[in-house]
């Protein structure tokens, strides 16, 4: 995993928890697809499931929360995740910088 993989995930997820510490899965939804206009709304399900799959969220579908405070993650003007980086993220695993991208065939769909 790059560094530059993780900071997408890190941002996205400071940027949808901010002034939150829980959320459902519809509403992390709404936020990459329909408030941030980043994903399509099938792709923002499948982002979410994934996030989960790799350990980025925790908690049920009605109560996640980001598995590691990310609040302090800035967000440069202008910029945007890559979707590939939300539908297919590295797994989630703290303090190591190498953590491995889950195949496609692993996904949560």
């Amino acid at each position: 995993m790059s560094d530059a993989e993780a900071e997408d995930i890190r941002r996205v997820l400071a940027i949808c928890f901010r002034g939150e510490t829980e959320l459902d899965a519809l509403d992390i939804e709404r936020i990459l697809s329909l408030d941030m206009g980043w994903l399509k709304p099938d792709e923002a399900e499948s982002a979410v499931q994934a996030l989960i799959k790799a350990g980025w969220l925790t908690g049920g579908q009605e109560n996640l929360s980001p598995i590691a405070d990310f609040s302090a993650s800035s967000t440069p003007l202008g910029w945007f995740p890559r979707p590939q980086r939300l539908l297919n993220p590295t797994t989630y695993v703290e303090g190591d910088r190498k953590s491995t991208r889950l195949n496609s065939s692993h996904r949560c769909i």
